[in-house]
């Protein structure tokens, strides 16, 4: 680190003595000053600007049109795998959904509510049980008599 600090600053300051050996140079004569460079006004060159428009709208359609292109291969190519992914996947997806709706884990525990209704059924059946018994006793009473 302290190696490309001190590069730095030795860079500095030879590029500082070059200045000033220059404008050293410039004051007392020995140095020309070339006066083919823009005026002081405007450092750029003048700049054509339908040159540009021209060249820039020339590459913008020639690589957008290959563009659009592109995309629409890429779009075509794209539907085209996922519509023979699907048709690979459907059959696969439906046989594992009927092979989970086959395996439907049994309840626990039954909730409050069923437990109620499936004890009031039973006490229904041992009733109708026994009504039948007492009319069985009773026919049998009457056949006797």
């Amino acid at each position: 680190m302290w190696i490309l600090i001190a590069l730095f600053l030795i860079s500095l300051a030879v590029i500082l003595g070059i200045i000033l050996y220059k404008t050293k140079m410039i004051r007392r004569g020995q140095a020309e000053i070339i006066t083919d460079a823009p005026t002081p006004g405007s450092l750029l060159p003048k700049i054509n600007f339908n040159l540009i428009k021209t060249r820039v709208l020339g590459f913008l359609g020639k690589y957008i049109h290959l563009f659009v292109l592109i995309l629409l291969k890429l779009r075509i190519k794209l539907v085209y795998f996922v519509k023979r992914k699907k048709e690979t996947m459907m059959p696969k997806i439906k046989k594992f959904i009927e092979k989970v709706s086959a395996e439907k884990p049994e309840k626990t525990k039954p909730s409050l509510v069923s437990k109620l209704f499936k004890n009031i059924s039973d006490y229904k059946n041992r009733l109708k049980k026994i009504e039948q018994e007492m009319k069985e006793d009773e026919e049998k009473e009457n056949g006797l008599k």
